[in-house]
This record gives structure tokens, C-alpha cells and sequence, in this order.
């Protein structure tokens, strides 16, 4: 299937077809703030693609048989260029030299990125909440408590010994 000069990917879940609109971006050469990195392409953006194709990876097992042809259609067309968009911000901000910068007026402001990338999450989450899918459920590795992280701390209460790294950083 086609738009333009685009094609749409057909994947098949568990027997059901999923369409997806999953137009890489061209890679920028070294134009790109991670083409050093990243080994570069001739065609397409190869750190876009493993993105995207790891998460179409994760919904293939994770989902399965639980997903409906509206459900998967939904995330091919809106949440593969969600995702997309979430990545290629990603790039840009590992191009940033400063978190922080100043105004002309002197005040200083967190780089505009940021509130971009949180507002692309806020409205991937949004997504998967409408379609009565808990994301956790996606992500979850088997065997790990969700929300532990490798310092033994929690998403809820916190990690117990970071404020001792950072002290013994000083």
C-alpha cells in the first residue's frame, strides 16, 4: 500500500494484519550530531530503524493474540510515527552541549527539547491508556519486579543510596 511515494508496511500479529506508517527519515550524514556513533547509512537513519524495529519487535511478543485489527492498525499508524518522533528527538538532544541556557534577559531556561520529548510521552502513554493496554505490561521483563532499577532502588520510593553517591562524587 502506498501514499505518495511513501509505502506502507503490512506485518502480520498472530495472523491479523497490521499496517504500518513507518517512513525512516533519511540519514543526514554528518549533518546528523550522531553520525560519529552511529556508523551512518546511505539510505535510511539505521538508529530510527533498530528504534522502531524494536519496538514492533515488543508488541509482536508482548501483545499476540490479544491485540484486535483496530488495536494494531492504532499502532501502526499512530503510535510506529509516536515513537518515531520520540527518537528522532532523542538524536537532536544528544547534540545538545547545554541543558541549561540563558536568556538575553539573563534568566535561564531548561532547553525546549525536553518539554517536547516529556509532551511526545505524555501522549504515547495517552494512547496506550485509550486502548486499555498497560504498558507495563509490554515492557515487563520476566522474573523483574517492573520499576526496579540496577541501584536497588524503586520508581515509588526512590533509590535509598543515592544521595550517599552523590555525596561520595564531591
Amino acid at each position: 500500500m502506498s501514499v505518495g511515494e511513501l509505502e506502507l508496511t503490512k506485518k502480520r500479529v498472530s495472523g491479523k494484519e497490521m499496517v504500518i506508517w513507518e517512513g525512516c527519515s533519511r540519514c543526514r550524514g554528518e549533518a546528523c550530531c550522531i553520525y560519529d556513533r552511529c556508523g551512518g547509512s546511505k539510505d535510511f537513519c539505521k538508529v530510527e530503524q533498530n528504534y522502531i524495529d524494536h519496538f514492533l519487535a515488543t508488541i509482536r511478543k508482548s501483545l499476540g493474540k490479544k491485540a484486535t485489527e483496530l488495536t494494531l492498525y492504532r499502532i501502526g499508524m499512530h503510535l510506529v510515527p509516536l515513537y518515531k518522533q520520540l527518537c528522532r528527538l532523542k538524536i537532536e538532544e544528544m547534540g545538545i552541549r547545554d541543558v541549561v541556557y540563558e536568556s538575553e534577559s539573563g534568566s535561564r531556561h531548561v532547553h525546549p527539547i525536553y518539554r517536547e520529548m516529556r509532551q511526545v510521552i505524555f501522549l504515547i502513554d495517552k494512547i496506550w491508556k485509550e486502548m486499555g493496554i498497560d504498558i507495563k505490561d509490554l515492557f515487563e521483563i520476566p522474573g523483574e519486579e517492573f520499576g526496579k532499577d540496577i541501584f536497588g532502588g524503586d520508581d515509588e520510593k526512590g533509590d535509598p543510596t543515592y544521595y550517599e553517591r552523590v555525596r561520595r562524587r564531591k
